[in-house]
């Protein structure tokens, strides 16, 4: 499913003193398929961006398509349809597990959308599986398990609705960096095993390096840049401006290009790697 954001606008408490206008002439499109990234500093409009997408906000002004859906103002598309095609793992998402066995909350979206149990129970063991459970733990309550356990039944609960979108608010917050490289790996695996529409909403540039397609930089409810990986951090000053630096890898290479006599290039491998040729160049040097 696209997305197509054209001269959004949003503004809270419109037409009242408290008026505070979230979002400016924001436009882009996702294409179907795609993973984007969205950054931001806090009050940049990540969030609010995010609620336009499942209908949870309409735009003040402008126009929101999502695949066959159109919002806007004074509009409601058919927003139960919508919000099926939507899937959102927000922040900690294991704080919004509630059930008394993993079963019946991964259970609860699909039969709220009134899924026949016979399907649900094929797409509870799918969604298990595809988050990296067992079978065994369905039959358990979600409070006895770890955090790390919990945040994937949270997330197997959104897959078992078969979403054809999906949107990941800060996935990795409170996580162990193993923990974090673990889920967004996860993710990454699901993108391309289901050619699903991913965005991701981070402050990690590493993952938005990483993994994204295309990311757009938010700053004060305005677009700041959109653009590929490789076009957006090739604009050092402007990320700088905006206090958001350069990618691990990269930050790496720059220093490492200032610091030897030869040309360290980057063509996505790993740091390991890139440490390998550094120490080959620098043998052949002193030879």
């Amino acid at each position: 499913m696209d997305i197509l954001f054209k001269n959004v606008n949003y503004t809270y408490q419109a037409n009242t003193p408290f008026a505070f206008k979230a979002l400016k002439n924001i436009s882009f499109t996702i294409p179907s398929g795609k993973y984007m990234a969205i950054i931001g500093h806090t009050g940049s409009g990540k969030s609010t961006l995010l609620q336009h997408i499942n209908g949870l906000l309409l735009p003040t002004e402008g126009t929101v398509k999502v695949g066959d859906y159109l919002l806007e103002k004074g509009r409601k598309s058919d927003l139960k349809g919508l919000r099926q095609k939507v899937g959102i793992v927000f922040q900690y998402p294991e704080h919004q597990l509630f059930e008394e066995t993993v079963e019946k909350d991964i259970s609860f979206g699909p039969k709220n959308f009134g899924v026949a149990e016979t399907e649900i129970k094929a797409r509870v063991r799918k969604a298990i599986t595809d988050v990296g459970l067992t079978e065994e733990i369905l039959a358990k309550s979600p409070f006895e398990l770890s955090g790390g356990q919990m945040r994937r039944v949270a997330i197997a609960g959104v897959l078992a609705v078969e979403p054809e979108i999906l949107v990941l608010d800060e996935p990795t917050a409170g996580l162990d960096p193993k923990g974090q490289k673990e889920i967004m790996e996860l993710f990454y695996h699901l993108h391309k095993q289901k050619n699903r529409t991913t965005i991701l909403v981070t402050h990690h540039m590493d993952d938005a390096f990483t993994y994204a397609d295309q990311i757009l930089i938010l700053k004060e409810g305005a677009k700041l840049m959109e653009g590929t990986p490789d076009q957006i951090f090739q604009k050092r000053d402007l990320l700088t401006s905006v206090q958001l630096g350069l990618p691990e890898i990269l930050a790496f290479v720059e220093t490492a290009n200032k610091k030897f006599p030869f040309p360290i290039e980057y063509n996505g491998q790993s740091l390991d790697l890139l440490v390998e040729e550094i120490e080959k160049k620098l043998k052949r040097a002193k030879q």
